[in-house]
């Protein structure tokens, strides 16, 4: 069974009954015809960044270590390449897949004079290296971030925008604190989350101190280890045309039952009889939720501080809602700096993992609640907090609410200063 397409990326290739469950959240008829009217706004954003864009394609981002990584670069097509304003995107997803994903907001940033640069982390598809989960998210984010800066078409400014895995990354790479990294948008990016505050979790990975089986179908069809490597001395151009060939994603094989699978006792066997890849969740199935090796993890969290003003944006029916709104909580009093401290912002979507902004309507129903008109302009927020902090616009985006939070029974938005403690506690 294949997940609807808002709840692909980290339910990828989920057993059937945890998507059987979470499709069930998401097939109303009213939210069918709202997701209709989102597959029309994606698809004319993709023919317009088609249109609009100029592609520099498999650009080779050094790191530190000499390891590449692979990039596409959009342009603003017949204008200026100078001073421009980046926004990163930094997956370990197909680029084109990404652009879909992300098209609404990616037109967005061309129409505003952006450059957008997608970045497959170490590892994936065309990047050198090998893949380890969230290993690399704060060297090389940073390290890329440096790179963007430092071309001759960039402003110095870099923003950094994602939902689930790319928004994950984000954690370490905003910690990082390069001078460059202007602003981020973490959208639902609590399994990048170790520690913090009252959540131990280790991005997700435990509850209560069991073993969340979703990672099983997680790591089956994307956190694969290994992948095909090509001559480190091909040119761009040479890589431009063995890309047009090979697009380098797994011809992965649908896994028995997953269903099934996840009764085998012990964990540890589940991966192997199932046949998949060699993946992280071999060793991490093995650690205790207090095992020191969860350190070696670029899990975001305590002692983190974020360097660059942050939009959190996160979703009521999302798995990791808990340490979202924690990060969020202690990057308020933890940031790195004061501009960082004083611009810590969140909004919180009555949706499921990555789907705001695409399933709500004048009557938005999850499951058999009628949530009323849950809509909002994420692309316009999103668009005002870049430009406030990568073009030095005073739109007026800073002095906002700091929360906004959608009040489920009441059906309405909220916005509050800070944090209502007595609202999460209750």
């Amino acid at each position: 069974m294949r997940a609807p397409r808002n709840l692909r990326g980290r339910w990828r290739g989920a057993p059937a009954a945890v998507l059987l469950a979470l499709a069930a959240l998401s097939a109303t008829p009213v939210q069918r015809v709202t997701a209709q009217t989102y597959a029309q706004k994606t698809t004319a954003a993709v023919d317009y960044i088609a249109a609009h864009a100029d592609r520099e394609e498999m650009m080779r981002v050094p790191m530190r270590d000499g390891v590449r990584l692979s990039a596409l670069i959009l342009f603003p097509k017949d204008k200026p390449r100078e001073k421009l304003p980046t926004v990163l995107i930094y997956i370990p997803y197909l680029t084109e897949g990404t652009i879909r994903s992300f098209g609404i907001y990616i037109r967005s940033f061309i129409e505003n004079g952006y450059a957008v640069i997608i970045e497959n982390v170490r590892g994936r598809y065309f990047s050198e290296g090998t893949y380890t989960y969230l290993t690399g998210s704060g060297k090389d984010g940073y390290d890329t971030i440096d790179w963007i800066s430092k071309q001759p078409w960039s402003n110095g400014k870099v923003g950094t925008i994602g939902c689930s895995s790319s928004a994950e990354e984000q954690h370490k790479m905003n910690a990082a604190q390069h001078p460059a990294h202007a602003a981020a948008v973490p959208m639902g990016s609590g399994a990048g989350i170790g520690k913090v505050g009252p959540y131990n979790e280790m991005g997700n990975f435990y509850r209560g101190g069991a073993v969340q089986n979703f990672w099983f179908s997680w790591y089956f069809g994307s956190g694969y280890k290994y992948h095909p490597s090509w001559p480190a001395d091909l040119t761009r151009e040479q890589m431009i045309r063995v890309s047009k060939f090979w697009s380098m994603d797994p011809n992965m094989m649908r896994p028995p039952n997953l269903d099934s699978a996840i009764w085998t006792l012990p964990l540890n066997k589940i991966m192997h009889n199932l046949g998949a890849m060699p993946s992280d969740l071999d060793d991490f199935v093995n650690r205790l939720p207090n095992d020191p090796k969860w350190k070696e993890i670029e899990f975001g969290g305590e002692g983190d501080r974020s360097g660059a003003p942050t939009l959190y944006i996160n979703s009521w029916y999302d798995v990791s809602i808990g340490p979202n709104v924690a990060m969020f909580d202690y990057q308020t009093k933890n940031a790195a700096n004061e501009t960082a401290r004083n611009n810590i912002f969140m909004v919180i979507a009555p949706t499921l993992h990555c789907s705001q902004g695409r399933v709500e309507s004048e009557h938005t129903v999850v499951g058999d609640r009628d949530m009323g008109d849950a809509r909002y302009d994420y692309t316009g927020l999103v668009q005002r907090w870049f430009d406030r902090w990568l073009k030095g616009v005073d739109n007026g985006v800073t002095r906002e609410p700091k929360v906004r939070s959608y009040m489920m029974g009441s059906n309405q938005w909220k916005t509050y200063d800070t944090w209502p403690r007595r609202l999460w506690t209750s």
